[in-house]
């Protein structure tokens, strides 16, 4: 079902699926993405539109991926041309923007 999905929703769906990330926790930049470490650090978060660090202290951590989960984001963000201070999964009108 996720393959037939477009980018970069493809992605995002397989992530929160394999890491059982919070759609709150969605607003990541590729900075956040250390894939020395396999480290995907959630330091912010979404509510009502807004931007926020998490609610919990705890809850500004990282999120331990396998290699795969480094090479697929890792691909996307070639794909788009992903600066470090860009988001990982934008939107444009509601809509992702590829």
């Amino acid at each position: 079902m996720i393959a037939s999905l477009e980018e970069p929703i493809r992605t995002l769906v397989y992530l929160v699926s394999v890491a059982s990330i919070r759609p709150d926790e969605l607003a990541f930049k590729w900075k956040d993405l250390i894939p020395e470490t396999r480290n995907l650090w959630v330091v912010r978060a979404v509510n009502q539109g807004k931007i926020h660090t998490p609610k919990y202290h705890r809850s500004n951590r990282p999120i331990r991926l396998t290699n795969a989960d480094v090479e697929r984001l890792l691909a996307l963000k070639e794909r788009v041309k992903g600066q470090d201070e860009d988001w990982m999964f934008r939107t444009v009108s509601g809509r992702a923007k590829p």
